[in-house]
């Protein structure tokens, strides 16, 4: 009986042992299996968090190239806008400088005939006036040698009186 007894509980330990091994094989092989699916989530939510981070810090890559597009886009437009109006400007200054060198050659056009009227009218005016001067001097120097030729009249008709006198 005592070997009987030492025989079961040995055999009973042997049949514990194995449970506990098997139980403990499957206590590993469960634990494997739930370290390796919580792993397997963890790492496709770091995937996750990785790819929706990429993504985040490219689209803010993106607007800030955008950005840096827009600017340079902005700052290229106003150049050429400044360019064009400057054209234009010029263009018009052109313009404006033929426009007033025409008008200030019509008023030199027009300065040099009033001038040329001017000239004609004071020299008609100073031929007039010397007409009128000459004929005045005539008619004073015809009274003048009219009265010189009655006085040389006058004394050879007293001369002449005084000769007939006396004969």
């Amino acid at each position: 009986v005592q070997l009987q007894t030492a025989w079961r509980r040995h055999s009973q330990q042997v049949e514990y042992a194995n449970t506990r091994a098997a139980i403990l094989c499957e206590q590993k092989v469960v634990r494997g299996f739930l370290v390796r699916r919580a792993v397997a989530k963890q790492h496709a939510a770091a995937t996750k968090i990785e790819t929706v981070f990429r993504t985040f810090s490219e689209v803010k890559r993106f607007q800030a190239t955008l950005r840096t597009i827009i600017k340079i886009e902005a700052w290229y437009r106003s150049v050429t806008a400044f360019q064009d109006f400057n054209e234009m400007k010029q263009a018009s200054v052109a313009m404006q400088s033929h426009f007033r060198g025409r008008q200030d050659r019509l008023l030199c056009k027009a300065i040099r005939a009033s001038i040329q009227i001017q000239r004609v009218y004071k020299g008609f005016q100073a031929h007039k006036a010397f007409a009128e001067m000459k004929a005045s001097a005539v008619k004073i120097q015809a009274a003048f040698r009219c009265f010189q030729q009655t006085c040389k009249y006058q004394k050879t008709l007293g001369q002449m009186v005084q000769l007939q006198t006396a004969w």
